[in-house]
């Protein structure tokens, strides 16, 4: 109801700017805006809280706004959803003001490999932490390998063919192919970091027109002609 309320206060403002009449009306639009009700400001606490939206948000508006939802986009949507599980906490200051750039146009890739890398020390604990948070941060930290396996998947998906990936991007095969087999008794870090191969795979992948680039899709007019 309150908001309705605002809603038609402000209704009313705008009215009396557009419309003014002969009466004394500016006394009027300063009864009106004493019945408004004045929003809080924003506390530090609740800007740090925002920095997850603002550094994945940012991504996810350039990425609509492209018309091409590259294998970038799932990976901010999976991180973002489970980043917002977690109360209390945020992306820590080092990595923001690296990663969360506003003219770094794909930040997903490196916000994950910044998690990666830094695992629990990737966040900033905050002032409204709860119970909760300590377990989320790891539950977070544990998931990387899913989040992984997302971002792999949909990379796949935006190849024509398997011929392609094979050629272009042998790492990531083998990478999957480590983690099917032996997660069990290697540590995450250990196997995506062997030979340096999922640095290389990255490089690749920095480029979100790297497979149309690579292997671009024809036309069925172009094979029907070549047939």
């Amino acid at each position: 109801m309150k908001y309705t309320l605002k809603f038609l206060i402000g209704l009313a403002i705008i009215s009396l700017n557009l419309f003014p009449s002969s009466n004394n009306m500016p006394g009027n639009r300063q009864n009106l805006l004493k019945y408004q009700t004045p929003r809080p400001p924003v506390t530090a606490t609740e800007k740090m809280q925002y920095r997850i939206t603002r550094c994945l948000g940012r991504e996810e508006l350039r990425i609509h706004k492209s018309k091409h939802e590259n294998y970038y986009f799932p990976l901010n949507q999976a991180m973002l959803i489970r980043l917002l599980n977690i109360g209390g906490a945020t992306i820590s200051d080092s990595i923001f003001y690296s990663v969360c750039k506003p003219n770094k146009k794909n930040p997903s890739l490196d916000l994950f490999l910044a998690f990666l890398k830094n695992g629990k020390k990737s966040f900033k604990i905050l002032p409204n932490k709860n119970r909760s948070t300590d377990t989320s941060i790891e539950s977070f930290i544990a998931g990387l390998p899913e989040i992984m396996e997302i971002f792999f998947l949909n990379t796949k998906k935006n190849a024509p063919d398997m011929k392609c990936i094979r050629q272009f991007t042998p790492e990531l095969l083998a990478i999957e192919n480590d983690l099917l087999h032996l997660l069990g008794n290697s540590k995450f870090t250990t196997i995506i970091n062997r030979n340096g191969r999922f640095q290389k795979l990255v490089s690749k992948l920095r480029d979100p027109y790297f497979f149309q680039k690579k292997c671009p899709r024809r036309d069925k007019s172009d094979l029907e002609n070549q047939g």
